[in-house]
């Protein structure tokens, strides 16, 4: 067996989301050289795809309005809420909210996440596709060490943005699981094409209806494809 190799960055990002993606785009910009590690491939399916107005002033900061708008989305302006069969819908307006913001938009998360991770490249992020983490060999404070593979990475920092895998909180022993019944549950999801939405404007709503069993989203992606879930206890 061969000794692994060994590269050094400043930052170590494990996963390729929006977080680790974001993150390296902006590490990358102050200059600091950045390693960003994703299990996946991209474009990959994820779930999470109706966002809130808080996002657009991020994507402001960034610089990528128009490159965000510029992919296929639904403009979001609000949301219908509907309170079991037959219940009349409840609908909220970003504009009237209480926090500022008035519009975003519902996106499939394969090209949201992709272009954010191409966003980080560009601005010169060192990013690797397909790449499991392996082993947490070192974190302490300004000298981190990891290995993925036949490969030894160190750095000053590392940011953990693996979602629920939780790398580091797995090698620190951390990580808890939820016990409460009332938090135990599971998601059923697809999308489908041609779906009826609501007319206009509201064609962004999410529309989330509860029922006895769980919740149902409806959420449009796009001019065709709609993300329908279900909610509940498994």
């Amino acid at each position: 067996m061969s000794n692994p190799s060994s590269t050094r960055y400043d930052v170590i990002i494990i996963g390729g989301g929006p977080a680790g993606a974001t993150a390296a785009l902006q590490s990358a910009r102050l200059g600091l050289s950045v390693l960003l590690l994703e299990k996946a491939t991209h474009p990959r399916f994820h779930i999470g795809e109706s966002m809130l107005p808080q996002l657009y002033d991020v994507f402001r900061q960034l610089g990528l309005i128009e490159t965000m708008w510029k992919l296929p989305h639904v403009d979001k302006l609000g949301a219908e809420f509907i309170m079991g069969n037959g219940g009349k819908p409840a609908i909220f307006e970003f504009k009237s909210g209480l926090i500022p913001g008035e519009i975003i938009f519902n996106i499939e998360r394969s090209l949201l996440d992709e272009t954010l991770f191409e966003q980080a490249k560009l601005a010169g992020a060192t990013v690797r596709q397909d790449t499991t983490v392996d082993e947490v060999l070192r974190l302490s404070d300004g000298d981190v060490a990891i290995r993925a593979g036949d490969e030894i990475v160190e750095g000053k920092y590392i940011l953990d943005c693996s979602g629920q895998q939780t790398m580091l909180g797995k090698h620190l022993k951390t990580r808890k699981n939820f016990t409460e019944p009332e938090l135990q549950k599971v998601a059923y999801f697809a999308h489908f094409d041609h779906v009826d939405r609501l007319p206009g404007k509201m064609d962004g709503y999410p529309s989330i209806v509860m029922c006895k069993e769980g919740w149902f989203w409806i959420i449009g992606l796009n001019e065709t494809r709609t993300s329908i879930g279900f909610v509940t206890r498994p």
